[in-house]
């Protein structure tokens, strides 16, 4: 049977969502985020915050859990960023990589790079913040489920033309983030599972 990433994360979140996250019901992909540092999930502004394992320089996709509200509204529960074959990201161990409180949401999260995180708290972060709220702002139902987000430029963010950026941001409804690292059987890294929590 032909695997795909959707599929596998359903079926990795079935085994690693945290207790507390309300379970998604919709598997898909987010977009494509191109890493030139060192990988964050937090909130747009957090005061502590612990980098994931060393993810390839490159653009990767990333796979989104959503889970809908009954009033239209959704937030991402879960995350795939896959380095490796669908079949060699089911098979791969996950370890925590955090073992800490990462703060995140309560309502907005990133996945960026310390460099694009650091541009944007040099400016204005609650502007930051506030302008991406605003471009997640669902115009018909159920859209969109991520921005890619380009440089930060003061008060609000370069849209990326093409799709890809530096960051992508997700509504969520938690206040931690959880990141998994799956490894390989000789110890490479083959994805990022990260939970809002």
């Amino acid at each position: 049977m032909t695997m795909d990433y959707p599929a596998v994360l359903r079926t990795l979140t079935a085994e690693h969502l945290p207790s507390v996250t309300v379970p998604p019901d919709e598997f898909r992909h987010a977009g494509d985020l191109t890493v030139r540092g060192r990988l964050v999930f937090s909130s747009p502004d957090p005061s502590e915050f612990t980098p994931c394992p060393d993810v390839p320089l490159g653009t990767h996709p990333v796979y989104a859990g959503v889970t809908r509200y009954r009033d239209g509204t959704h937030a991402v529960a879960a995350l795939l960023l896959p380095l490796a074959p669908p079949e060699a990201v089911a098979a791969a161990e996950y370890e925590d990589t955090i073992e800490d409180y990462q703060p995140l949401g309560p309502d907005l999260a990133l996945l960026w790079d310390t460099d694009t995180m650091n541009a944007a708290r040099a400016g204005d972060p609650e502007a930051f913040a506030e302008d991406l709220r605003t471009r997640l702002r669902p115009t018909t139902p159920g859209e969109p489920i991520c921005v890619p987000v380009g440089a930060p430029t003061g008060e609000r963010t370069a849209a990326p033309t093409d799709g890809r950026g530096p960051a992508l941001a997700f509504p969520v409804c938690a206040e931690a983030a959880l990141c998994l690292a799956g490894r390989g059987p000789s110890g490479e890294l083959v994805a990022l599972l990260l939970f809002s929590s």
